[in-house]
């Protein structure tokens, strides 16, 4: 649970807060899930507008606003939506897809839908779209499927029960579809496991950055790590900011 909120700051710190210091309100976020950015957004005093097809995870962004206090609830908007077909209005001087979000764009399709939208919604001149997806890692990718991975120990924030964390995972190269599972053990109590499915479409570096182009954007800076250093073949992160072309 640390490594989450410590990669948080470091996504709102380094990148994200600085952007949106610079940006237009208001700022449109994709993928809000359970605000993890947006809460930081709104607290340091931006208008956000965050959109995610999660109900549930909307649920969670909401009861996280209302703990940040009413100024923050004033000052934004969540909106359960498709990014491939976003339900609102621009323009937007800064729109954001953090987190990994825009892997679960599957189909080159998916992700032409998507950035029409954003162009639909970013001003003109000055508005920046903003996101950041991993750097695929081949090693990584044609690990054994059988074994589980990155095994980790940790206390359940509510039970208070040992839990042990594990995952694998099945790559689809036809398809650059990375599925994985996340498997949340209890030995003191089993029938408090549970199971995580999902699934990351992998953008290799060129691939991607044509897709962009294609799409009518324009590749403004491009990082690797989000303490600001270029990107390199073993970089963990594509990190980039576009503009529209």
């Amino acid at each position: 649970m640390r490594f989450y909120r410590d990669y948080c700051r470091e996504h709102f710190r380094e990148h994200f807060g600085e952007h949106a210091s610079m940006a237009r309100p208001p700022i449109l976020e994709l993928g809000c899930g359970t605000g993890r950015i947006t809460t930081p957004l709104l607290k340091a005093g931006h208008t956000v507008v965050g959109i995610d097809l999660s109900q549930s995870m909307l649920i969670r962004c909401t009861e996280r606003l209302r703990w940040a206090g009413r100024r923050v609830q004033g000052s934004s908007l969540l909106i359960r939506g498709d990014m491939r077909s976003l339900p609102l209005g621009g323009p937007f001087g800064l729109i954001l897809c953090p987190f990994n979000a825009f892997m679960h764009l599957y189909r080159h399709a998916d992700v032409a839908a998507c950035l029409g939208e954003v162009r639909r919604l970013l001003e003109p001149d000055q508005g920046r779209f903003l996101f950041d997806v991993q750097n695929p890692d081949l090693r990584w990718l044609l690990r054994d499927p059988k074994k589980r991975w990155a095994r980790t120990r940790f206390k359940h924030p509510v039970t208070g029960k040992t839990m042990v964390y594990s995952t694998n995972h099945i790559y689809d190269a036809k398809r650059q579809l990375t599925h994985i599972k996340l498997y949340y053990d209890c030995p003191e109590d089993p029938s408090a496991a549970s199971t995580v499915s999902l699934a990351h479409r992998q953008f290799f570096p060129q691939e991607l950055r044509l897709l962009l182009q294609t799409n009518g954007f324009t590749i403004e800076s491009e990082f690797g790590y989000f303490d600001g250093r270029p990107f390199e073949s073993d970089s963990e992160t594509q990190l980039l900011v576009c503009r529209p072309t």
